[in-house]
C-alpha cells in the first residue's frame, strides 16, 4: 500500500510541469487581437465577441468597445466607470489610461484638459 502512493506522488510531481505548461499555452489561446478605435488589442487584453458573447482570457484584462474607445473595466465598476485605454506599448509591457470617472472632473473649455 506505501509502495502505491509513493508511486502516485511520484507520477503527480513528475506531471505537474506538464500541466502548468499546457495551461500557461492555453493561456490566450483562441484570443485574435482586434481593432477598436485607433489601437489593436491582443494578447493579454481582450475583445468580447459581441455576436456570440464568448470570451478567450481572464475577466481582468477584458477590454470592452464603447464607441471605438476601448475601456478597461476596474474590479466592481459598474456603469462608465473603468479606464479608457489611450495606449498600448506591448514590447515595454506598458499602458496609458484615463480614469473615465475622473475624466468629468477636467473642464476642456477653460484650459484643463489631459494628455
Amino acid at each position: 500500500m506505501a509502495m502505491a502512493c509513493w508511486l502516485l506522488v511520484f507520477v503527480w510531481v513528475w506531471w505537474l510541469p506538464f500541466m502548468f505548461a499546457r495551461a500557461k499555452e492555453q493561456q490566450g489561446e483562441g484570443c485574435s487581437a482586434k481593432r477598436c478605435g485607433n489601437l489593436t488589442i491582443s494578447h493579454p487584453f481582450w475583445l468580447t465577441d459581441l455576436e456570440t458573447g464568448a470570451s478567450c482570457g481572464s475577466l481582468d484584462f477584458e477590454v470592452k468597445c464603447n464607441n471605438s474607445m476601448p475601456v478597461l473595466r476596474s474590479s466592481g465598476s459598474t456603469g462608465l466607470s473603468g479606464f479608457a485605454i489611450k495606449d498600448i506599448l506591448y514590447e515595454e509591457r506598458s499602458l496609458r489610461v484615463v480614469d473615465l470617472y475622473k475624466e468629468e472632473d477636467f473642464d476642456v473649455s477653460n484650459g484643463c484638459n489631459f494628455p
